[in-house]
Parts: structure tokens; sequence; C-alpha cells
């Protein structure tokens, strides 16, 4: 399992088993699925990664006529409360809820 730590402005993706840090960043980029229901996380993490896989995936839903489901992908990035970033890893569809609690618009 993953988690997010913030020191001095920084967040470290780090693996809660080993302790081990992942990756450093002064921002997290999140990429999800903005459903009719469930909102689901598809990526997190560094903002170039997760830009990288979202035009991927994006590119190939639209050349297999999937807009529908191209226009639903969202990346936001910036500063978020690291409880709110590691309670969206733990807990299937909380996206939606943390983009509500802080009053983001996607």
């Amino acid at each position: 399992m993953y988690k997010y730590v913030l020191e001095d402005g920084t967040y470290f993706l780090t693996d809660e088993e080993t302790g081990a840090i992942l990756s450093g960043m002064d921002e997290v980029s999140i990429a999800f699925e903005k459903g009719p229901e469930m909102w689901t996380l598809f990526k997190h993490g560094r903002k170039d990664l997760v830009q990288k896989w979202y035009s991927g995936i994006h590119i190939k839903l639209m050349q297999n006529d999937l807009k529908d489901m191209a226009e639903n992908l969202i990346v936001i990035s910036g500063k978020f409360p690291v409880d709110e970033l590691n309670r969206c890893l733990d807990t299937t569809g909380y996206i939606k809820k943390m983009i509500e609690k802080l009053g983001l618009e996607v």
C-alpha cells in the first residue's frame, strides 16, 4: 500500500510496508474518471507521469470511438491535504468526496 507524507512543502509517495520513498514532488497530480454514479481514481503522483498516462489513454479512447469515456477522464494537480490524498488511495470512490470537500470544480 502507498501513502503520501508531506515534509517541508514536499510530498513524498512512500511504500507503507517498507517505508521506502518512491517519489518526491512539489505537488500531486490525480487522474480519475468522473462517472455518473462513482468516480474512479486511476493514477496519482508526479505531474509529468500522470499527464503522460492521461495523454496516452485519452488518444486511445478517442481512436476507438469512446469519446464519452475520454471526456470523463480528468486530471487535477495541486497541493492537497495529505490525509485527503491518502484516503483517496484507501477508499474506492473517495475522490468525489475529496473534490467536493475541497470545493474544487472539475
